[in-house]
């Protein structure tokens, strides 16, 4: 019985941290270059991209179809600014800075950042268990 009440507790929780990551919007500062995560200090350069092989991800959450993508952190910023079939609204804060919404092709677009970054600078920092040094959570859902 004590299982099954950790259990329900254990799932309230976790459903409670993701309906914050949810409601956490991204801002997109055009003039640093960076995709951060609202009222936090996680920030990823859009450049990350141009290493990745993994745009294929960015493209199913945009909706593309077809053909390999590779995309320079211009073209990246582009598709998040412009959104196919207006995916989602786009606010612009101050110059230069724009509010994205939690949607899935933005939560794409952080996670291939975030695993880029891990892959190129923290990866092997984990190699002996080094607290606070832990692949990053994927937030598409």
């Amino acid at each position: 019985m004590y299982v099954l009440l950790l259990g329900l507790s254990l799932a309230a929780c976790d459903n409670r941290f993701r309906q914050q990551i949810d409601q956490q919007f991204y801002l997109l500062d055009t003039q640093r270059g960076l995709l951060c995560l609202e009222q936090s200090t996680d920030c990823y350069p859009l450049s990350l991209v141009e290493p990745s092989f993994a745009e294929a991800i960015i493209a199913r959450g945009y909706g593309l179809t077809g053909g390999a993508y590779s995309w320079s952190a211009a073209e990246l910023q582009n598709l998040m600014l412009n959104p196919p079939d207006e995916l989602y609204p786009i606010e612009p804060l101050a110059k230069g800075v724009y509010r994205l919404p939690p949607v899935f092709a933005v939560h794409s677009v952080w996670d291939v950042l975030a695993n880029e970054h891990y892959q190129l600078y923290d990866r092997d920092d984990d190699r002996y268990g080094t607290p606070g040094i832990s692949k990053p959570l994927q937030r598409r859902y």
